[in-house]
């Protein structure tokens, strides 16, 4: 099965699935397409990252195009370069999933994500190349981009616009990942009384029991330490879940109320509008129309989130799983930039995180539950159309049920949403094992 794209670009397990060939027929699907002379590329810090990373190197140089490295990098970093540089680039990177998985996310010209067509045209593109190409693979050395955070970090640090975190002890997880480096260094800059788990990378510890999907780590630190504010990356770092002081979990759907309401008291807010996914609590939906802040909602994926702004000049949006997009500031989802703006909040509001994030809207009990899948391309509203009517019955017009296909994942999503937890559990439980029971070899 050829690998397409995603949610957020395209993943497989590294050297089985994203093997060599089909990266550098990639780059070399990507450089025809955009006729660009030169590339910027980064990744992540799993092991199979630098050989893909030269693969794809060659690849993007096959129209002659000079590659610049950047290295070991967060995606941020790679989509304010290319905007910086106003040069296409990638990011080698499977951003939260497991060591042994691999994945390229690219950018256009400007550090924006592909539309559809563009994905389209690249795909076919890749695919004429691999029915056609002959199996030769070779490493491309790519010219070292010198200092490639020096930007990156000063923009982080003004961010703030002269504030500093000074006495705010803060703990950050880096997911042993891309910005093990550089996180720390951004507050330590902005005098942050700052503790640092995670940030010590091995090929194989990514996202290894710790950072944005698995906090727990976080939590105990954050009591342990008695700090003020928790902060957790996934492995390329365009993604944060907070921690309380009373080790309580934050998600994007209250980070984005707390900046959203935030923001509009300061007039940053000029649209009265943020943008959101189908996948954001009913809970934010009503605190935005409590602030008369207008919301727009569209599929799963922070591209699709950053298009509606743009179209609809809506400078802020994001989504539950902790990517948001701060359109004066970035062009995709930034976990750092994120922590670092939500740092400033809480030292604004007085520094008691657990009132502020208590403050920031009222969660409905929503349950998620992964139902592995043989396939990835899967109208499910389609195949489960029955079982999602019988499930959303349950509910009584209190609730919400969602189901849909992972973009980066071979899973199905089933989201419920209800009055209460048990309520929400007994549904999603009940949906999920109706899918399973249909799951038998590849989906139609």
């Amino acid at each position: 099965m050829t690998l397409s794209f995603g949610t957020d670009g395209v993943r497989g397990i590294a050297h089985t699935e994203l093997t060599a060939r089909y990266v550098q027929l990639f780059g070399r699907a990507a450089s025809e397409e955009f006729e660009s002379c030169s590339w910027l590329v980064g990744r992540d810090t799993r092991e199979s990252g630098l050989h893909l990373a030269k693969s794809l190197a060659n690849g993007l140089a096959s129209t002659r195009g000079e590659v610049f490295d950047l290295g070991v990098v967060p995606t941020p970093l790679v989509a304010a370069a290319s905007k910086i540089e106003e040069m296409p680039a990638v990011m080698v990177s499977a951003s939260h999933n497991i060591w042994s998985d691999n994945g390229l996310k690219i950018f256009g010209p400007g550090g924006i994500k592909l539309s559809d067509d563009c994905q389209n045209s690249i795909e076919q593109r890749l695919k004429n190349l691999l029915e056609t190409e002959s199996e030769e693979i070779s490493d491309q050395l790519a010219t070292p981009y010198l200092e490639p955070d020096a930007d990156y970090l000063t923009s982080l640090v003004s961010s703030l616009e002269g504030r500093d975190l000074k006495g705010q002890r803060i703990v950050i997880d880096c997911a042993n990942g891309a910005a093990s480096q550089i996180a720390p260094k951004v507050f330590l800059a902005l005098e942050a009384d700052l503790i640092v788990i995670n940030a010590e990378p091995n090929g194989r510890n990514i996202n290894a029991g710790c950072g944005s999907n698995q906090p727990r780590m976080l939590q105990e630190k954050v009591l342990a330490t008695k700090a003020d504010l928790g902060l957790a990356l996934d492995g390329d770092a365009d993604r944060l879940i907070a921690v309380s002081s009373d080790g309580a979990v934050v998600d994007g759907d209250q980070m984005l109320c707390l900046f959203a309401t935030d923001f509009a008291s300061r007039d940053l807010l000029q649209s009265q509008a943020v943008v959101v996914t189908v996948m954001s609590n009913m809970g934010l939906l009503r605190a935005m129309a409590q602030n008369n802040i207008r919301v727009e909602q569209t599929l799963v994926g922070d591209r699709n989130v950053l298009a509606a702004m743009n179209e609809q000049g809506i400078e802020l949006g994001g989504e539950q799983s902790g990517h948001i997009i701060f359109g004066q500031h970035s062009t995709t989802g930034d976990g750092i930039l994120s922590g670092v703006l939500l740092a400033d909040l809480m030292k604004r509001r007085g520094g008691d995180t657990v009132a502020i994030a208590a403050s920031a809207m009222k969660q409905h009990p929503q349950v998620l539950i992964n139902v592995a899948v043989a396939g990835m391309r899967i109208d499910v509203e389609k195949v489960f159309a029955q079982e999602i009517i019988n499930a959303t019955s349950k509910l009584n017009d209190t609730g919400r049920v969602l189901v849909r296909a992972s973009g980066t994942e071979p899973m199905v999503r089933v989201m419920v949403e209800a009055e209460t937890e048990e309520t929400a559990t007994s549904v999603a439980m009940a949906l999920a094992h109706e899918i399973e029971n249909h799951v038998i070899g590849p989906l139609p």
